[in-house]
């Protein structure tokens, strides 16, 4: 992309935030225009996957941040336990 800045930073983070979970990526290239955010096929499919496993308990928002651009999934924490991590019990049942 022309518009990337060469050795530029690419920053991380996971966090627990007031009961939700923010998966957070920070990109210190060229920020993006207010027309793109949010626009392309790519954003489209990940919003739709995770409306579709997590409904309105999920969000993934982008937009420019600090000489950059920020990408966050909020997810909010629940516990969940499936069936093949379950404790097994005495007896193998």
């Amino acid at each position: 992309n022309r518009d990337s800045l060469s050795g530029g930073d690419l920053v991380l983070r996971a966090r627990a935030l007031e009961g939700a979970i923010l998966l957070e990526v920070w990109n210190s290239g060229v920020p993006l225009r207010e027309k793109e955010m949010g626009s392309g096929i790519g954003v489209k499919n990940l919003r739709s996957r995770l409306a579709m496993h997590f409904g309105a308990g999920a969000s993934f928002t982008i937009g420019p941040s600090n000489e950059g651009t920020l990408a966050s999934i909020r997810l909010e924490a629940n516990q969940v336990e499936y069936a093949h991590e379950a404790p097994k019990r005495p007896g193998g049942r």
